[in-house]
């Protein structure tokens, strides 16, 4: 809101127009139940990526970030104001609970429950609002981002590729959590990465069937004092 007041659209180099380097400041460096954020450092030789040194409209700027977070133009539509409310009443509990989470994403937040309850819609809105509010989120259905790790490995990218996912965004959302199941090295890269973000308390949002899920994540998950888990039990 401070920014905005002062017509600065951009949420990367907040109106400076040059950026050198993102640092999303984690772990220890947050105060109790303060939220991670992005430090901006400037170097005049290098125009930001977002704004492109101010001459991006805020409109451009959001539909890079939205990019750059995986939110492609199919996934836009699934936002908190455009959520059937009379479709199931059922899921009324859980649509307040993550709308209200997107507004302060501290911890784990876990969507379990059957296909089709809208599990991935509200995931997909709470990440747009984190985006909207300058958080750098990834998002990421669990077999594109195997597929993802498979082929660094197999170019000698990994380590990259896996600190994309797992440790820089300020939130990490991964859909159908489980449905990778088959070969180990899945089964450990997933479990691997939501644990690295679990024991760090650093955000994420998972959706999930508790079939898919192994025991060891499945007790993380319900985890209260850094897991919100929501059962969605909706048509």
């Amino acid at each position: 809101a401070y920014y905005r007041a002062r017509n600065i659209h951009c949420l990367t180099c907040f109106g400076l127009g040059t950026v050198s380097e993102h640092r999303l400041v984690q772990g220890d460096a947050l105060l109790p139940g303060q939220q991670p954020y992005m430090a901006n450092f400037t170097d005049p030789n290098k125009p930001c990526p977002d704004c492109g040194g101010g001459k991006r409209s805020p409109a451009e700027i959001l539909a890079r970030r939205m990019h750059s977070a995986g939110i492609e133009d199919a996934f836009k539509r699934n936002t908190f104001e455009a959520w059937d409310h009379q479709r199931s009443p059922a899921m009324e509990p859980a649509w307040r609970q993550v709308r209200a989470w997107a507004d302060n994403p501290v911890g784990g937040l876990v969507l379990i429950g059957n296909v089709g309850a809208g599990k991935t819609h509200l995931a997909l809105a709470a990440a747009q609002v984190c985006v909207q509010a300058g958080l750098v989120v990834r998002f990421g259905e669990s077999r594109t981002i195997l597929r993802s790790l498979k082929d660094a490995t197999a170019n000698g990218g990994y380590d990259e590729v896996y600190e994309g996912w797992a440790i820089t965004p300020n939130l990490l959302v991964i859909d159908d959590y489980g449905a990778e199941r088959g070969t180990e090295f899945a089964k450990d890269v997933m479990e691997e990465m939501v644990t690295y973000r679990y024991s760090r308390e650093k955000p994420f949002i998972i959706t999930a069937n508790w079939v898919d899920l192994s025991e060891r994540i499945s007790s993380r998950f319900r985890d209260a004092s850094r897991v919100t888990l929501i059962h969605c039990e909706g048509a």
